[in-house]
């Protein structure tokens, strides 16, 4: 038998991302990506085992119907008659059969999924199982983040950082820059004292103002949403809003600052989101 060709799942990922395409304009790379395979035949496996896969799928989705239907013949076939009473118990004892084997093959994956639940709840109940990164609120020697050989992993045996070794001045300006899924964000969180230290010695001193890549907006108004539960000083808040060039914005809306959020941020852009999060 010959091995299905992959264009189609390559295709059907290229339609799933057709806008990001478009708007980096990458259309004559993934042009050279899909062209070796625009000759070959769309695999189709042979009339028998498409008949057979049909049955069988058929088989499975009317098992309890089947069932039944073999009952009541042969019922009636040996006994002469049948109520409906007798009709109603059996078709209610095949459906609560029915589900109870569902629930039993789904067990195992139910129990896998409590055991990670578990495991990720040990994590926050004992400290003490995880180590992280140390924090200072006093600043030393100017230096804002110090790491000498840390290795983070968010789970034994899983995805882990590289050794890391570094040292960023309070101060100073520092971008991280590589692919997608390089560990970018997993190296912010293990600064932010989210993932946990496997090897190495390191501190982060002074405070951290985190902007995440999807902020998380609340539904309240846009000052609240800001301020946080902080005092408000009039001054200082527009100072904030007009350093994260938001002061436009404001303006159109509807009650300006005391305009209502949506959840999730609904009736703002992705932009303004961002730049909420910023002056929060």
């Amino acid at each position: 038998m010959n091995k299905p060709p992959k264009f189609q799942e390559q295709f059907y990922s290229m339609l799933g991302n057709i806008r990001t395409i478009k708007f980096y304009a990458w259309e004559d790379v993934f042009r050279n990506v899909l062209w070796p395979f625009i000759d070959l035949k769309v695999y189709e496996p042979p009339l028998l085992w498409r008949v057979l896969r049909f049955s069988l799928d058929l088989l499975g989705s009317a098992t309890a119907e089947i069932s039944a239907a073999i009952t009541i013949t042969s019922y009636i076939s040996t006994a002469g008659e049948i109520d409906y009473i007798d009709i109603a118990l059996l078709m209610e004892s095949i459906r609560s059969l029915t589900v109870f084997s569902t629930t039993v093959a789904a067990f195992g994956t139910t129990l896998e999924s409590y055991r990670k639940c578990a495991r990720q709840m040990q994590r926050y109940i004992d400290p003490e199982s995880n180590k992280y990164i140390e924090r200072s609120l006093a600043v030393e020697d100017s230096v804002a983040v110090n790491l000498s050989e840390c290795v983070f992993s968010w789970n034994a045996g899983s995805y882990s950082l590289a050794p890391i070794s570094l040292q960023i001045k309070a101060g100073e300006f520092v971008t991280v820059i590589g692919r997608v899924g390089g560990g970018k964000s997993s190296f912010l969180s293990a600064i932010c004292g989210e993932m946990p230290l496997t090897s190495g010695q390191g501190c982060v001193y002074g405070r951290i103002g985190y902007v995440e890549q999807k902020p998380w907006i609340m539904n309240a108004t846009f000052r609240d949403n800001v301020l946080m539960g902080a005092d408000f000083d009039e001054t200082y808040f527009w100072q904030v809003v007009e350093a994260c060039a938001l002061a436009v914005d404001v303006r159109l809306f509807p009650k300006s600052d005391l305009t209502m959020i949506g959840t999730d941020g609904v009736n703002l852009s992705g932009g303004q989101k961002v730049r909420l999060a910023l002056a929060r």
